[in-house]
């Protein structure tokens, strides 16, 4: 996508070290993933998207219905949701 390069999840696949892995040795410059969590499982799902943005050094966009779709930044500085400025944890 205009130079970028973009790794692919499906839902099971954001929980899996291997796939993180291979994903991240490929270079990535954004990860994306369709996951499908209930709303107890917010949490759940933005630890894994901090995890995917660590590990593949890249931009992490989840959409969900279990929360509000949101960005991890690769540096973990900030998190994005809805185009706001958030604090790291």
């Amino acid at each position: 996508m205009d130079g970028w390069r973009i790794g692919l999840g499906i839902c099971k696949d954001t929980s899996s070290p291997e796939h993180i892995a291979g994903t991240a040795a490929l270079g990535v410059d954004a990860y994306a993933a369709g996951l499908v969590h209930r709303l107890e499982e917010l949490s759940e799902q933005e630890s894994r998207a901090v995890l995917i943005a660590k590990t593949c050094r890249a931009w992490v966009v989840f959409a969900s219905f279990a929360g509000p779709t949101g960005v991890a930044s690769p540096s973990r500085l900030a998190r994005l949701r809805y185009g706001h400025r958030m604090d790291s944890e």
